[in-house]
Order: structure tokens, then sequence, then C-alpha cells
């Protein structure tokens, strides 16, 4: 009737260990990749490389196509997070993820594209063809990024404006018409009284200042 304490992972303390040492881990690498390969470890090393700094990124950007679904999304999370000391290098990583027929994390790299924010402002043109693509599933949240990332995403009214108007394209349009500012809130306004219940609805979520303020990604 006794409970016996459960055996406890060392993976958060091995993070915080790998953090710790930064750059010193580095020899660390090759042994983390082959844990990459484990069903029981890749979790870990994916946090482990991403602590260990900039030269984890090519052991990271090369599982943006390994077909073990979590884990694209998770590397493109910490590939973001490492943004800060690796720079505008970390640009072409995610466009190649975006582009890659073969990643499995297309959507994730453009949103972290996003978050990247003026590091990416020279992809506004590529982002603009990309929102304009029709059936492009990428289409809609590419709209949302060339928001972020652009110095006047003033001039991308129309084109949100008329996208707030199709129910499938209503709630990326609607954010990235928020993210704009005050140019982007009459279109939102507007679409308050629209019969479509989903662009009603988007609308009122993008004029939510707890939403719209904070990255809607």
């Amino acid at each position: 009737k006794f409970k016996l304490p459960e055996r406890h992972g060392h993976t958060d303390l091995a993070v915080k260990g790998f953090r710790a040492l930064g750059s010193a881990a580095e020899p660390a690498l090759p042994e983390l990749r082959r844990l990459l390969r484990k069903p029981v470890s890749w979790e870990g090393a994916v946090f482990s490389l991403g602590a260990i700094g900039p030269a984890a990124v090519p052991i990271l950007a090369s599982e943006l196509t390994n077909s073990n679904c979590p884990m694209p999304s998770y590397v493109v999370d910490v590939l973001v997070d490492l943004a800060p000391s690796v720079g505008p290098s970390l640009v072409p990583v995610l466009v190649s993820g975006v582009t890659n027929p073969n990643c499995h994390a297309h959507a994730e790299c453009l949103t972290g594209l996003g978050n990247l924010g003026p590091m990416s402002r020279d992809l506004a043109p590529w982002l603009s063809a990309l929102a304009r693509k029709p059936g492009d599933p990428l289409a809609g949240p590419a709209m949302r990024v060339l928001a972020e990332v652009s110095d006047r995403p003033e001039q991308y009214l129309p084109l949100f404006s008329d996208r707030l108007n199709d129910a499938n394209m209503a709630g990326h349009a609607a954010f990235a018409l928020a993210r704009i500012g005050p140019d982007g809130i009459p279109p939102l306004l507007r679409a308050l009284t629209n019969q479509a219940p989903s662009i009603k609805a988007a609308a009122l979520a993008a004029l939510e200042p707890t939403l719209r303020d904070g990255r809607a990604l």
C-alpha cells in the first residue's frame, strides 16, 4: 500500500548545465545529435542544443525535416530563442524551412520569421507575394508576418482589407490590420456589421487590446 517515489528525469538539470557551460559544451554536440534519434531523449537533446548556443544552429536546422512530428516545432522555438545571439543569419534558415517541401514545420518557420521582427524586414516583398498566392495554405499567416516585419505595413492596407471579407482568411487579415495601428481600425469596425459570423468574430478579436497588442502568431 506504500506509494514508492517515481524516478525523476534529469533533463532540466542537463539543460541548465549546458546553458551554464555555453560554448564550452560544444564538444558535446555530436553526442547530442545522436540523442536526437532516440525517442526517449530527443526532446531533452533539442533544448540542450539550444542551451549551448549558436554553434548548435546547423544541427538544429537539419532537424526541420525530421519526420518526428513534434520535433520540428520544438526546433523552431529553440532557434527563435537563439536569435539575439545568432542574429540575421537565422533568417535564411527559417526561410528554407518555409520553402523546403520536406520540412515538417512550414507554418512554424513562417511564424518564427515574424517573431524575428526587424531582422526579417527584407522579406517583405516575398511575404507580400506569398500572401497574394491563391490557395496557398500559408497565404493567411504570411499576412500576419508581413504586418510584423514591414517598416510600412500601412501600404498593405488594401490587401488586408480585401482579405478581411473572405471568411477563410478573415482571422489572419484582422490581426494583420490590427498590427498596422490606427489606419487598420476603420476596416475592422466596418467588419463588425458583417453578416458572416466568422468575419465579425475575427474583427472583434483583433480589436480586443489583450489580443491585439500581443503577438497573435
